[in-house]
């Protein structure tokens, strides 16, 4: 298929990967020159960026099934299509599809991700947390929500996070919460214990 770039996302994209193919050049005598120092910052670099990727890619996974560019382009539908192109599972790509459904609706996570702020793995977390809230919690309380969710993403990993559902329903709606608390909380609703590094 050829490719059109006519938006900075898809110029962008074109960039990065004209640079992953630079790296086949020899990477191996080129990291071979780095010090011990640039070797780490390269790694946490490489890792931030595929974390921003993978939540890109969600994100335009999932407005591609939106808009049925899918069909439009290729008769087929994102999950046949990202099968037969990319070989990917269909699980795989319903992994994509619902990671960009969750961040269609929460903006702030999204922006989170999208700015590496927030890694894969927290994103799909704070997804799932988010989605225990009960409904009559009103949108503004949901965003809030969000909003704090992020927040204590610096915190926490993915699973410190998924333990936080209680906690919100206690700040957020303290009548409707539930009277058990996840394991790892205080009889005062400290947050769950840090991971340490």
């Amino acid at each position: 298929m050829e490719r059109e770039w006519g938006t900075r996302t898809g110029q962008a994209m074109a960039g990065i990967l004209g640079l992953l193919d630079g790296l086949l050049d020899g990477p191996d005598e080129d990291r071979a020159l780095a010090s011990d120092a640039e070797r780490l910052a390269m790694t946490e670099a490489a890792i931030e960026a595929a974390d921003r990727l993978r939540i890109l890619a969600g994100v335009l996974v999932a407005e591609t099934e939106a808009h049925g560019s899918d069909l439009a382009v290729t008769g087929l539908g994102v999950v046949s299509w990202l099968a037969d192109t990319r070989r990917m599972t269909s699980r795989e790509v319903w992994a994509l599809v619902h990671e960009g459904r969750d961040l269609a609706a929460l903006p702030a996570l999204r922006a989170a991700g999208l700015a590496g702020r927030v890694s894969p793995p927290q994103v799909r977390s704070i997804s799932r947390v988010l989605a225990q809230l009960p409904d009559e919690l009103g949108t503004e309380q949901l965003r809030q929500a969000e909003l704090d969710m992020v927040a204590y993403a610096t915190e926490f990993d993915s699973q410190g996070l998924s333990t936080l559902s209680e906690h919100l329903l206690e700040v957020l709606a303290p009548r409707s919460s539930r009277s058990r608390r996840p394991s790892g909380w205080s009889a005062n609703c400290a947050a769950p214990a840090r991971t340490g590094n």
